[in-house]
């Protein structure tokens, strides 16, 4: 006999039951649809919020490079600030986010440039390094050969882009009798020139100090003058305590005879610029007093011509040393016989002459170093070799502690 079951009623529940799975699965994956499309909406919000602080950062950066002067409202490790405290607007064509960028002194020569981009709730940051060349340890860095005199006597390192000589034979290995320190010959060497400040145009007028007259230039709207003539036993006192000074001339010369030395004092300040551009400059003595550093830029010769002993003992840097020369591409310098310098060089593109009895005390950056014959003084015809009748250089570290940058800043790498 059959038993039948009657199937009536089980369809429904089968199609209930499809019909949940149905509407859980759509559900999930409209959950997870909308989750995707957010995630999506936030990843496109965070590249617009990176390239935002990245582009932030960038332009800042760049700004610096040209106008490294701002930083010296930054002028110890820690301190901060931002874009707008240095009177930079960042150009933001996006109206999607914000843009904010802060500078930090992470060291002497390091800056950290943090840029912060802004869209809707996302906030991306992002930090770059911008680097000076520091004061090397070297005493004379130089792009070309270099041929000295058997009684030239230095005190620090060699660093020659060429070969480095002694009485015209080569150096085997790195070091020598004469030298107290190392020889490195055929190095690489990237230094790069320095901008020099901007001068108000045209050159006008004189700037005249009578003999045994002083004359101080303080803090002041640049000052351009065709020529400064300081006359004997003058004074010219540039004192930059109260504010920056810049001076600018096409000539400034110092008399120079004997005991009736003219004299040019810089009197600077950490907080302040000291700057003097010249076209030419003849010196006799320089007095350089303060914490901070003087700057001399010079874009065609300087002529050193320091009293002998016997005029006096005087010397080319007293108190301090926190002197650099700028010398442009091109410039020749010559320290003439029996004189002396103390301070920093600054010319990669420069020619620097020494003649006998010379005495250089700091550090060298420049092109070619020549001997200087009697009458060749500013003239490029200096001979190739150096120290006759004697020369001593030597290497003293004037600048530690002062924060001092040279040779302009470059983005170093990115570090978020």
């Amino acid at each position: 006999m059959k038993i039948l079951k009657s199937e009536k009623g089980l369809a429904m529940p089968l199609i209930l039951m499809v019909l949940i799975v149905i509407t859980l699965l759509g559900t999930a994956l409209w959950h997870y649809g909308v989750s995707e499309l957010n995630f999506s909406v936030r990843d496109e919000k965070r590249a617009r919020a990176y390239y935002l602080a990245r582009a932030g950062a960038e332009s800042v950066a760049r700004y610096v490079i040209q106008e490294p002067s701002v930083l010296v409202l930054i002028p110890e490790v820690g301190d901060t600030i931002s874009s707008d405290q240095i009177g930079f607007e960042i150009e933001n064509n996006s109206k999607v986010g914000d843009i904010a960028v802060e500078l930090e002194r992470i060291a002497g020569n390091s800056i950290e440039v943090t840029g912060t981009g802004t869209v809707d709730d996302i906030m991306q940051r992002v930090a770059l390094i911008l680097e000076t060349q520091q004061i090397p340890d070297g005493t004379l860095i130089l792009s070309d050969d270099a041929n000295f005199q058997n009684n030239v006597s230095i005190v620090g390192d060699i660093v020659s882009g060429g070969t480095v000589k002694w009485q015209n034979q080569q150096i085997e290995g790195d070091t020598h009798p004469q030298v107290d320190g190392t020889i490195t010959q055929n190095a690489e060497l990237e230094y790069s020139s320095q901008t020099f400040p901007t001068i108000p145009q045209p050159y006008t007028g004189e700037l005249i100090v009578n003999p045994g007259e002083e004359t101080t230039i303080a803090s002041s709207p640049p000052n351009s003058y065709e020529s400064i003539v300081i006359e004997r036993s003058g004074r010219l006192i540039v004192d930059a305590r109260s504010g920056s000074v810049l001076i600018g001339a096409q000539d400034l010369t110092m008399h120079r005879q004997a005991q009736n030395t003219a004299e040019l004092v810089l009197i600077t300040d950490p907080q302040h610029e000291l700057e003097i551009v010249v076209d030419s400059i003849a010196i006799a003595k320089i007095t350089v007093q303060g914490d901070g550093v003087a700057k001399i830029y010079a874009r065609n010769s300087v002529d050193v011509r320091t009293p002998h002993a016997q005029a006096g003992g005087n010397v080319f840097i007293e108190d301090s040393g926190h002197l650099v020369l700028y010398l442009d591409d091109g410039c020749i310098m010559t320290l003439q016989a029996g004189s002396s310098f103390r301070g920093l060089v600054y010319g990669p593109e420069a020619t620097m002459q020494m003649a006998g009895g010379v005495s250089f005390e700091g550090v060298m950056i420049a092109e070619k170093l020549k001997g200087a014959g009697p009458g060749q003084g500013g003239q490029g015809g200096g001979s190739e070799i150096i120290g006759d009748a004697g020369t001593s250089v030597e290497h003293i570290d004037l600048w530690s502690g002062i924060g001092f940058d040279f040779g302009g800043y470059w983005m170093v790498h990115w570090i978020r």
